[in-house]
C-alpha cells in the first residue's frame, strides 16, 4: 500500500527497474504513435501521389488519343474512346471537350453536347494548355489535360474525375489498425512490465541499435523477432515500416526506368536543359544527330554559339514558356522541328524540356509537291484544247483560260458555276444516256454545238472522263474540248469539191447521150450536190429575156413539166427567179414564206416553197443559163452558190459540144438532099467545133492553171509557215497547218490525175522516147517510196538485171511504177514488197508484189475504173481519189503501147504488171 502511495506521490520511479519498465512503457507508446502516425502520413502522401500520377497518365492518354477524332469533328469516335475508360478502377467521369467547353464525348452519354459553365471548368478557357489538376480532395481528384495538335495548337481538353475513397478507406484501416496496436502493446507492456524486467532493457538495447543503423541508411537490417512482447511488436511495426519505404523506393525507381526506357526508344530528339542552360539529359536519337552532349551547354552544343541563344532570352524559355521553332543546322545541313516545354524541379527553378525532330525529308516533299502542282497548273492553263471539271450534277467547277475563250467569257469566274449541258451545249443531247456510258465505261467522247455568251454557235469535240471514289461513286468529270467548226468546213468543202469533180468526170463519159439527158443529169447532180428536193435548169438567148428550161424535177407539179421539148419563159413575165437574171447575181432566199419584193406567188398545185437558190451563169459578160434549185433542209449559204456555179460552169462546156455534135448529126443525116444549100452552114457547123475543140482545150489548160496556180501558192505558203519562216507556231495552229498542205497536195494530185486523163482521151499527150537504164529506173521509184515502206516496218526485195536499156518515155513509165508502188505500201499493214523485171519477147514486164490485203474475185473486173475505190478496213485510212490506177492503165495502153494486168488473193496480196515495148518510137498520140 505504501509503494503505490509513494508512487503516486512521486510519478517517476526511482529504480532503475522501474524506470526501465515505465520507460519501455512510454517508449512503445510514443514509439508506436510516432511509427502509426508516420506511417499514415507516408501511406496517404504515397496513394494520393499514386492516384495523382495515375490519374495525369490516364488524362493524357485521352488527350493523345482524342486528338485526330477532335480535329476530325468525330463523336462517334471519341465516344469509343471514352467508353474503353468505364472499367478503369474508381473512375467517377471521363470527359472530352472543345476549347469553348462544350462536351464532346462523356461516360455519361445525357452531358454530350452540354456546356462547362462552373468556375473551376471556366479557368480552362483562360489558362495554359498544360496539364491540370482542377480539384482535389478526400472525395475526388479531377485532372485536366490539353489536345494538342502536332503543331502545338490547343482543340480542346481531356478530364478525368477519379474517386479517393479507396484512398481514406485504406488510411482508416492503417489508422485503425496503429491505434489498436498502439493501445495493445500499451497492454501488454504495463502487464508483462514486471514479468520482463531485465529482458526488457535488453530488447530495447538490441531496438535501439537497430533504429540507429537504420537511420544510417541500412535498409536491409530488419529486427529479428523471436518474442510476443511490445518490443517485439513494436520491432515488427519498424519492419513494416521499412517493407513500405523499401516498395515505394522500388516503385520509384521502377517509374523513373520506364521513362528513361520511353524517352531512349522515342524516335524524335529528346534533351533536359537546366536553369544554366547545362545539357542534363539527352535521348539516344538525340545523340545520333548531334553526337554526346556532357558536359556542354544547350546553346553551344546546337547552334555551337559561346552565349545562349537570343531565342531563348527573348521568348523566355527558362522562365516557364512554351516555344516551337523550325531551325535549319549548319552543321549537319537539315532542318529541325524544335519544341520547348517548362519542367519544374523540386527546388522551384525551371528546366527546359526540348523535343526535336528531322524534317529534312517533309520539307524537301512539300517543296516537290509544291514544285509539282505548280507544274500541272501550268500545263492546264496553258494547254490548246479547253480543259474543264464539272460536278456530278454537270456544274463546271473548274476550267482553264482555252476553256473560257471557246465560251466567249472574259474571266473563269462567269462560267465557273454554269451547267454545261443547260447553259452551254446548244444542241438537246440525250445527257442521260451520254453520262451512263461514260460511267459504266469510265470514258466517253461525242460532237456537241456550243452556244458561246454572244449567242454563237461553234461546233466541239468532247471527250469525258469520269472521277471515281474508291467506292466507285462518280465525284466529278474531267473534260477535253476542241473547236472543230474549221475542220469540218475545210472537209465539207473538199466533199463538195469532190462531188463536182466526179459529177463532171461522169458527164464527161456520157458519151452515147444525148443533150437532153445531159441537161437532166447536171440538174440531178446539182440538186444532189446542194441537198435540195428538186429545181430547174435552162438556158437564156442572146439578149437574156426569155429562158429555155430543159430539165426541171417532176415533183414540183405536173404543168411544169418538161414534155418531149424544152419550155420557155419570158423573162419579164417570170416571177422571183427571175429577179437573178435581173440583178445579175445569184439569189438566196432562206425564207421564202416572208414578205419579198418581186414575188408573184405559184400556182395552187405547186409545192410549197420554203427556201430558193438561183444562180445565173456568165460567160464573156453574158447570162447563158439559169440553174435554180429549192427547199433544202437548212440554209442556203455561199459555198452553195459558189459550188453550183463552178459545177454548171464546167458542164456547160461539155452541154455546148454536145449540142454541137447533135447539130452536125443532123445536118449529117440530110446531107445528101442539102449539099448545095448547106454548104456553107456546114463550114460554119465545122468552124463552130473548131471553136468548140478550142475551147475544151482552153477549158483544160485553164483548169490546169486556174486550179493548180493557187494551189501551188497556197502549198508553197503553207510549207513556208510550217518551217517557221513566218514566225513560231502553237500546236493547234501547226496540226490545223498541216492539214491544209495535206489536202492541198492531194487536191493538187487528183487535178493533175483529172488533167492529164483529159489530155490522153482528148489525144493531146506527146511521147518523148529516151534510152535509159532500166534499174536506175527502177531504183528512182523504190528510193522515192522507200521512206514510206520504212515507216510502216516493212521489207523490200528489189530483183533487175543490171544491163537492160530501153527506150520509152521516162516521164510516164516512172508515173506508172510509182502509182503501183504508193498502192502497195498503202493496202500492206505487215510483210514484204518485191519488184521484178524480166524479158517477155520485145518487151519488159515489171512487176510489184505485196502481202496486203488483196482483192477479191469478184472487185478485179472494177478495179481499173475511174473512181473506183473498193471497199475494205483500210480505205478510210490509205485515201485516195480512184484515179491512180486508171491512169496507169490508160498511160500504158494509149500513151506507153503496153498493157496492165493484176493477179490477186484476198487476204495475201496481189501482184500488178505492166510490159511496155523495148523501143517505143516518137510520135504523137491521137
Amino acid at each position: 500500500m505504501s509503494s503505490i502511495l509513494d508512487i503516486l506521490k512521486n510519478p517517476w520511479p526511482i529504480k532503475i527497474r522501474y524506470q526501465l519498465i515505465c520507460g519501455v512503457a512510454m517508449v512503445h507508446l510514443l514509439l508506436m504513435t510516432l511509427f502509426v502516425f508516420d506511417l499514415v502520413e507516408r501511406q496517404s502522401d504515397f496513394m494520393r501521389r499514386q492516384s495523382l500520377a495515375q490519374t495525369q497518365s490516364l488524362a493524357q492518354t485521352l488527350a493523345i488519343n482524342s486528338s485526330s477524332w477532335v480535329l476530325a469533328d468525330d463523336v462517334v469516335g471519341l465516344e469509343e474512346i471514352v467508353r474503353s475508360l468505364r472499367k478503369y478502377p474508381g473512375l467517377r467521369y471521363a470527359m472530352v471537350t472543345s476549347i469553348k467547353g462544350k462536351v464532346l464525348a462523356h461516360t455519361d452519354k445525357s452531358r454530350v453536347g452540354m456546356y462547362l459553365n462552373d468556375n473551376i471548368s471556366n479557368l480552362l478557357l483562360k489558362t495554359e494548355p498544360t496539364m491540370r489538376s482542377l480539384y482535389y480532395d478526400q472525395f475526388l481528384l479531377d485532372v485536366a489535360a490539353p489536345i494538342l495538335t502536332s503543331r502545338g495548337a490547343i482543340v480542346g481538353w481531356a478530364r478525368i474525375g477519379q474517386g479517393q475513397e479507396l484512398i481514406s478507406q485504406n488510411l482508416r484501416i492503417v489508422s485503425h489498425n496503429g491505434v489498436l496496436y498502439t493501445l495493445l502493446a500499451i497492454l501488454i507492456g504495463s502487464t508483462l512490465a514486471v514479468l520482463i524486467g531485465n529482458r526488457l532493457t535488453s530488447g530495447l538495447n538490441r531496438l535501439l541499435f537497430v533504429s540507429g543503423q537504420i537511420r544510417d541508411g541500412r535498409r536491409d537490417l530488419r529486427i529479428e523477432i523471436s518474442r510476443s512482447d511490445e518490443i517485439s511488436r513494436l520491432g515488427e511495426g519498424l519492419n513494416q515500416m521499412l517493407e513500405a519505404i523499401t516498395a515505394g523506393e522500388e516503385e520509384l525507381t521502377y517509374e523513373r526506368n520506364k521513362l528513361k526506357n520511353i524517352l531512349d526508344t522515342i524516335q524524335d530528339g529528346v534533351c533536359i536543359v537546366n536553369k544554366n542552360y547545362d545539357i542534363d539529359y539527352l535521348n539516344p536519337a538525340g545523340i545520333k544527330e548531334f553526337g554526346y552532349s556532357e558536359g556542354r551547354k544547350c546553346f553551344f552544343y546546337f547552334e555551337e554559339r559561346s552565349e545562349p541563344c537570343p531565342r531563348c532570352s527573348r521568348l523566355k524559355v527558362l522562365q516557364g514558356e512554351t516555344s516551337r521553332w523550325e531551325y535549319y543546322s549548319g552543321r549537319n545541313q537539315k532542318n529541325y522541328e524544335f519544341s520547348n516545354t517548362p519542367l519544374q524541379d523540386p527546388d522551384g527553378s525551371l528546366s527546359r524540356l526540348t523535343i526535336f525532330r528531322d524534317i529534312t525529308d517533309s520539307k524537301r516533299a512539300e517543296e516537290a509537291l509544291r514544285e509539282s502542282e505548280k507544274k500541272y497548273r501550268n500545263l492546264f492553263e496553258e494547254s490548246f484544247d479547253g480543259l474543264f471539271i464539272t460536278s456530278p450534277a454537270g456544274k463546271i467547277i473548274e476550267i482553264n483560260k482555252k476553256g473560257v475563250m471557246m465560251f466567249g467569257y472574259d474571266t473563269k469566274a462567269e462560267v465557273l458555276s454554269l451547267d454545261l449541258a443547260k447553259d452551254v451545249y446548244a444542241d438537246q443531247l440525250d445527257q442521260k444516256q451520254i453520262l451512263a456510258f461514260i460511267n459504266s465505261v469510265g470514258f466517253g467522247e461525242y460532237e456537241v454545238v456550243v452556244k458561246k455568251k454572244n449567242g454563237t454557235r461553234r461546233l466541239t469535240h468532247c471527250a469525258l472522263i469520269a472521277e471515281k471514289d474508291e467506292e466507285g461513286k462518280v465525284i466529278s468529270y474531267r473534260g477535253i474540248i476542241r473547236d472543230i467548226t474549221e475542220r469540218k468546213l475545210a472537209e465539207e468543202r473538199q466533199e463538195y469539191l469532190m462531188k463536182r469533180l466526179k459529177a463532171i468526170w461522169e458527164i464527161a463519159r456520157m458519151v452515147d447521150v444525148g443533150s437532153r439527158r445531159l441537161c437532166d443529169h447536171v440538174l440531178t447532180e446539182t440538186v444532189a450536190m446542194t441537198n435540195s428536193s428538186y429545181g430547174f435548169f435552162g438556158f437564156l438567148n442572146e439578149d437574156e429575156s426569155i429562158l429555155t428550161i430543159h430539165s426541171w424535177s417532176t415533183e414540183v407539179m405536173s404543168d411544169c413539166r418538161v414534155g418531149d421539148g424544152p419550155i420557155e419563159f419570158p423573162i419579164a413575165q417570170a416571177g422571183l427567179w427571175a429577179e437573178a437574171v435581173r440583178r445579175r447575181k445569184a439569189l438566196t432566199i432562206n425564207d421564202y414564206q416572208s414578205e419579198i419584193q418581186g414575188k408573184k406567188g405559184t400556182p395552187e398545185s405547186h409545192i410549197n416553197l420554203r427556201r430558193l437558190l438561183v444562180v445565173p451563169i456568165l460567160s464573156q459578160g453574158r447570162i447563158i443559163a439559169l440553174t435554180t434549185v429549192a427547199n433544202r433542209a437548212d440554209d442556203y449559204t455561199e459555198d452553195d452558190t459558189e459550188q453550183v456555179n463552178a459545177f454548171v460552169t464546167s458542164a456547160l462546156v461539155i452541154l455546148q459540144k454536145r449540142q454541137a455534135e447533135e447539130e452536125l448529126a443532123r445536118y449529117r443525116d440530110h446531107l445528101e438532099d442539102l449539099v448545095k444549100l448547106r454548104t456553107a452552114e456546114l463550114t460554119q457547123a465545122n468552124m463552130r467545133l473548131q471553136e468548140l475543140d478550142r475551147l475544151k482545150s482552153m477549158f483544160i489548160a485553164s483548169m490546169s492553171h486556174e486550179l493548180r496556180t493557187p494551189l501551188n501558192t497556197i502549198i508553197g505558203f503553207t510549207g513556208m509557215t510550217l518551217h517557221g519562216l513566218s514566225g513560231s507556231l502553237n500546236e493547234e495552229q501547226e496540226d490545223n497547218l498541216r492539214r491544209v498542205y495535206r489536202s492541198s497536195k492531194h487536191l493538187l494530185n487528183l487535178i493533175t490525175d483529172v488533167i492529164d486523163i483529159s489530155k490522153i482521151e482528148a489525144g493531146r499527150v506527146n511521147i518523148y522516147p529516151e534510152q535509159l537504164m532500166l534499174d536506175e529506173l527502177v531504183g528512182e521509184a523504190v528510193d522515192a517510196i522507200r521512206p514510206q515502206i520504212s515507216e510502216k516496218g516493212l521489207t523490200l526485195e528489189v530483183e533487175v538485171p543490171s544491163d537492160l536499156t530501153i527506150v520509152t518515155d521516162r516521164k510516164r513509165l516512172l508515173q506508172c511504177l510509182l502509182n503501183f508502188l504508193s498502192n502497195a505500201v498503202k493496202f500492206t499493214e505487215a510483210g514484204n514488197i518485191a519488184v521484178n523485171v524480166r524479158e517477155v519477147n520485145d518487151q519488159f514486164e515489171i512487176s510489184v508484189s505485196d502481202t496486203g490485203i488483196g482483192i477479191a474475185a469478184q472487185d478485179l473486173p472494177r478495179l481499173f475504173g475511174a473512181f473506183e475505190r473498193l471497199d475494205s478496213h483500210l480505205r478510210v485510212k490509205a485515201g485516195g481519189t480512184g484515179l491512180g490506177l486508171y491512169l496507169t492503165k490508160k498511160l500504158a495502153t494509149d500513151v506507153l503501147s503496153g498493157n496492165v494486168a493484176v493477179e490477186s488473193t484476198e487476204g495475201k496480196g496481189s501482184t500488178f504488171r505492166i510490159r511496155v515495148p523495148k523501143i517505143a518510137s516518137k510520135k504523137e498520140i491521137g
